[in-house]
């Protein structure tokens, strides 16, 4: 029976470790694309918001998986920051959304 809940912890843990890295990979990839590939200022800059956004939300969400690296400081500031660009995002919305078809 110990062995049969090792097994499961271990599991857990592995499943956690490889969402963790494919958030990962995603927001490095994002953010290499728009960096390298988005050539005008503006919209660059709306989209390395949305991607700062993205970021801090999925921190937010997942925040046992940083409980041992940020304090509750630290967590405050990222919802700080996350309601600083949902007021920065706004007036892009509806361009987004259109242009994200």
């Amino acid at each position: 029976a110990q062995t049969h809940v090792l097994t499961w912890v271990c599991a857990v843990l592995a499943w956690r470790a490889t969402a963790a890295h494919s958030f990962y990979v995603l927001a490095l990839n994002n953010y290499k694309a728009v960096s390298t590939l988005v050539e005008d200022a503006a919209v660059k800059a709306a989209l390395l918001r949305l991607c700062e956004l993205t970021l801090l939300q999925h921190m937010h969400e997942d925040g046992t998986d940083f409980v041992d690296i940020l304090d509750d400081a630290q967590f405050d500031l990222i919802l700080q920051r996350i309601d600083e660009l949902l007021d920065e995002i706004r007036p892009d919305a509806v361009a987004l959304v259109d242009a994200f078809g």
